[in-house]
């Protein structure tokens, strides 16, 4: 299976969860908390601020809200009320939580579904589930625990303990994992970066930034020297962080390894910040005393202002990412859809036979399916995004791997029978073929039934004849066509006209475009990976000794590759001249999607290991959806997909 492992504009936004004043949630509108004695209320807007949609009030001293993904519904700490308010999206009130002392932060645990509440008066963390709606225990021990947030790393509790100096970390059953106390620590909010569990902490009365390890019990580096620090936000694109000072009205810029590297002044006493925006890279600012908030892009410049505000204190983004998981289940011949949480859905076709190779058009989710229907009669079957079959092409012989142009969704699907390529429209009209690309010249060989040249029928579960026309990707950069057929890698642009032939890549099977239009392409049966030049001539990198390289993808964040093989994954770097991680103790990886232009996360089927799995860009796992009986393929759609 190919993959475009990039992509042009997604048209949706992820952010991380940092902390906190205003809320945009996936339908793309705005929470503003605004604290000022004169207003006390939370308002919602549309995303672009014009628009006043709802607000509530009767709150004293309103100080943070989350966002419940699974309904939208938000979680309010009304401090000086000493309560937790629960409203629905339309602002109606649905609970409250009585009874605690003063609730300055609170984070929603999406997984185990439960509420963490920072109690600050006395001195304790709150579990409260929000399936039972009851509360489950408290951890006492802290004196003034401030901040709290869960680390999207290793998902450990973080809990800045103000008075006390203490920065800790505890389980989801509450126990201690950590607790690092030094003089110069005064922490007030946290900032986890999620591509390596670090936390960035602002000690606004001792005038500095302190970031610690994923551990907790190690200082990284402290930066001395601000005015009154009160919030920071990271960027996971480059690792660095923005951070608010509420005394001097200005915003900082540092590096990862604690290197200030800009200072943006003009505010007055700002104050929250929001996590960055990955796919346009903007963040929102709360300038609490001009009674605004702004937006800016990574680099400081404004871009927006939003006022009529009185005191909007804090930023909470909590945009949801719907992202939804294409997976075929090969002895079932299903093809299931599901959704980031896990939800399984069985796409019931009435004349779907045998779903193998599943394609995404990420600028809307809908879905192409290579159907082998019937012997020598495969087809070609485009969904919704829900599932729902829009148009069904038969009249194939034997459909091999397929791609997407980014730019239109028109569709490339190679029949390796005939050695014919393609070429169908998003509406279904066939434009054109180009023929002649080494047709399968054995059928035993095609189906694994004897082992010939350039099948690999030693490797159970990936009966493949590379000897033919095989893959085929278009670049997100021009929309040029790229196969591999035989020994050869071609390049076409999108009329279909030959535009440059590679005859040194030895057996070609899979391929996949990086950023800059360069071309990597895997050689399963000699054990290598080579990059190729956007113009086809020339091989920029080799790397061999692999064990089996199957799949690939090129991730839009680094333009390192990743390699499914024998043995597990393998990350490649972006020069491809060497193996910079890998990643093992899997069954049998196989295919591998697109990488998130966001956060550069992907997902890999484990075929014998009858799972698929959620890997970070660094190649962390991050979730497992299990209950497969042996996914083979699998695709992703990163956008917004209606009902994920």
């Amino acid at each position: 299976m190919a993959n475009n492992k990039t992509s042009k504009k997604i048209f949706a936004a992820l952010f991380f969860i940092c902390l906190c004043g205003y809320a945009q949630a996936s339908e793309g509108y705005l929470w503003v908390v605004d604290q000022h004695r004169e207003a006390n209320e939370i308002r919602k807007f549309t995303p672009d601020g014009k628009k006043e949609l709802l607000r509530v009030g009767g709150f004293n001293v309103p100080t943070f809200l989350d966002i419940d993904k699974t309904d939208e519904s938000i979680w309010l700490t009304d401090t000086a009320n000493h309560r937790v308010a629960h409203f629905s999206k339309d602002g109606e009130k649905m609970d409250v939580l009585e009874g605690i002392g003063h609730p300055y932060h609170l984070v929603i645990c999406d997984e185990h579904r439960m509420l963490w509440i920072a109690d600050s008066l006395n001195g304790e963390i709150i579990k409260y589930s929000l399936r039972e709606k009851k509360e489950l225990f408290r951890v006492a021990g802290f004196t003034n625990p401030h901040d709290i947030a869960i680390s999207p790393y290793d998902r450990s509790i973080w809990i800045a303990d103000e008075k006390g100096g203490t920065v800790a970390r505890i389980s989801h059953e509450g126990k201690i994992l950590s607790r690092i106390k030094r003089g110069y620590l005064q922490p007030k909010h946290l900032c986890i970066n999620p591509n390596d569990g670090s936390c960035v902490v602002t000690c606004g009365r001792k005038h500095s930034v302190v970031k610690i390890a994923a551990n907790g019990t190690k200082v990284l580096w402290k930066i001395p020297g601000f005015g009154v620090t009160y919030m920071a936000a990271v960027n996971p694109l480059d690792d660095s962080y923005w951070v608010s000072d509420l005394e001097r009205g200005e915003i900082t810029k540092i590096s990862s390894e604690g290197k200030i590297l800009k200072k943006v002044s003009g505010f007055d006493r700002c104050r929250g910040l929001s996590p960055v925006d990955l796919e346009d890279k903007t963040f929102w600012l709360g300038n609490w005393g001009a009674g605004e908030i702004i937006k800016l892009n990574t680099e400081g410049e404004i871009l927006q202002r939003i006022g009529g505000f009185k005191w909007p204190r804090l930023v909470v983004v909590n945009k949801i990412k719907n992202e939804v998981i294409w997976v075929t289940d090969r002895p079932e011949a299903k093809l299931i859809r599901v959704t980031s949480e896990g939800e399984k859905k069985i796409i019931k076709l009435d004349n779907f036979k045998r779903p193998v190779d599943v394609r995404i058009d990420q600028r809307d989710g809908s879905v192409w399916v290579n159907d082998m229907a019937e012997s020598f009669n495969h087809q070609i079957a485009k969904l919704s995004s829900e599932g729902e079959e829009l148009f069904r092409l038969s009249g194939f012989i034997v459909l091999g791997d397929a791609g997407v142009d980014p730019d239109d969704g028109s569709y490339y699907a190679v029949d390796r029978m005939i050695g014919e390529l393609v070429k169908i429209s998003s509406s279904g009209e066939e434009l054109f073929r180009i023929k002649d690309l080494s047709p399968i010249k054995d059928l035993e060989g095609m189906g694994c039934l004897k082992k010939t040249d350039g099948c690999h029928s030693d490797y159970k579960g990936m009966d493949i004849n590379y000897e033919s026309a095989h893959d085929v990707e278009v670049s997100p950069v021009d929309s040029s066509v790229w196969l591999t057929a035989a020994r050869r890698l071609l390049k076409f642009d999108k009329q279909g006209q030959l535009l440059a032939e590679n005859r040194g890549i030895g057996v070609g099977g899979h391929v996949a475009i990086a950023p800059d239009g360069s071309c990597w392409l895997n050689n399963i049966r000699d054990g290598r990976v080579l990059k190729v030049s956007p113009d086809g001539a020339k091989i920029l990198g080799v790397v061999s000794g692999l064990e089996v390289p199957f799949e690939l993808s090129v991730s839009p964040i680094d333009s390192t590759c990743w390699v499914t093989t024998r043995e597990g994954l393998v990350q490649i770097s972006a020069d491809g001249r060497k193996v910079i991680r890998r990643v093992g103790g899997f069954l049998n990886l196989q295919d591998i999607s697109v990488i998130s232009p966001y956060d550069g996360s992907f997902w890999a089927a484990d075929f014998y290991g009858t799972e698929i799995i959620k890997f970070s860009k660094n190649g962390r796992i991050l979730k497992r959806v299990k209950g497969f009986k042996l996914p083979r393929f699998l695709e992703v759609y990163w956008g917004n997909a209606k009902g994920s």
